[in-house]
């Protein structure tokens, strides 16, 4: 009884196999051992369920500092940060996958602007944007293109 008491769980309790008064005490220290060992089971499974909402809770911590960073970055014009996707939860790395893919996407359509209208600027009219986009990049593409377009268009008029 002292070794149960001593969080010794991993014995045998001896007499356990007598019919008499001191079988009866074994049977009823064997139900103390058995409940110890549920309980220590109990207590393992309750810290690793602490450590795994320790370890969530790191991840967001982590992934809200990585998204903080990449907004406050891209309110600056700078969309090169991207945010780790390496997380246990998918959910996270879901989350991170679409900012990342946003990021590309306006650094991308605005790098490829930006280009084409210097080069318009340099009298290059030969450049175009080229990039597969939609919606509001779409819109952009086409219009850069226009004014290309158009202005190519005055030149061979004016030397015609």
């Amino acid at each position: 009884m002292k070794r149960i008491a001593n969080d010794e769980l991993d014995i045998e309790v001896p007499g356990i196999k007598r019919r008499d008064e001191i079988g009866a005490m074994a049977h009823a220290v064997e139900v103390f051992r058995e409940n110890g060992l549920k309980i220590r089971a109990l207590s393992e499974e309750e810290r690793a369920s602490a450590e795994e909402a320790r370890r969530r809770a790191a991840e967001t911590t982590e992934m809200s500092a990585s998204l903080s960073d990449a907004v406050a970055a891209a309110g600056r014009g700078d969309f090169s940060h991207r945010i780790p996707t390496g997380y246990g939860q998918d959910n996270l790395n879901q989350l991170a996958s679409t900012v990342n893919n946003l990021m590309e996407t306006i650094d991308r359509g605005l790098s490829e602007t930006g280009e084409v209208l210097a080069a318009v600027a340099g009298t290059d009219l030969t450049r175009r944007v080229v990039g597969e986009y939609e919606g509001a990049f779409l819109n952009l593409k086409q219009d850069t293109n226009a004014v290309a377009d158009k202005l190519a268009d005055i030149v061979i008029q004016l030397k015609g």
